[in-house]
């Protein structure tokens, strides 16, 4: 069974986990941000029926 040596966590490693926690969590929550968006700003797809009149001409025949 092997055997690790635990080093003493300094300050800068410390602060240097710290930025890169903040980073990933701006950038995750940027991306929710930006896929919200696209997500609320879609149209919503209503059957043809819907949309044309009924007697307009559709072209369906």
């Amino acid at each position: 069974m092997p055997k690790y040596r635990r080093r003493p966590i300094t300050r800068e490693k410390s602060l240097q986990a710290a930025l890169i926690s903040v980073v990933v969590g701006a950038g995750a929550a940027a991306m929710t941000c930006v896929l919200t968006r696209l997500m609320l700003q879609r149209d919503p797809m209503l059957p043809e029926s819907v949309i044309a009149p009924s007697g307009a001409d559709t072209g369906d025949e």
